[in-house]
């Protein structure tokens, strides 16, 4: 495993879930914020499969009113996109031992 990659990608997911949690517990309501918390918490133990199981968890852009916030409030949608292939080349990492390159 490449612990500089590992590293770097844990801090900008890390940095991404941090900014998505503050806006969304700003929110009425304060939607999806446990998600987002157990996210972090486990992006902080580096816990990468937690983080992977937790992200699955996450409802999807097109699901219901987290989609409707995401294409509403474009800083948040830029940072969700953000963590979940930050979260993705993680998993890649961690299972398979690759240092994944950037979206094509």
């Amino acid at each position: 495993m490449n612990s500089d990659f590992e590293q770097s990608a844990l801090s900008a997911a890390l940095a991404d879930a941090t900014v998505v949690h503050e806006i969304l517990q700003a929110m009425p309501g304060q939607p999806y914020v446990s998600h987002f918390r157990k996210l972090i918490s486990s992006l902080q133990a580096r816990n990468i499969e937690e983080a992977v199981r937790i992200r699955g968890s996450v409802p999807f852009a097109g699901m219901g009113g987290f989609g409707e916030f995401l294409e509403a409030t474009p800083a948040i949608q830029a940072r969700y996109k953000s963590l979940v292939e930050q979260i993705g080349k993680l998993k890649v990492n961690s299972r398979y031992g690759l240092v994944p390159n950037g979206p094509r």
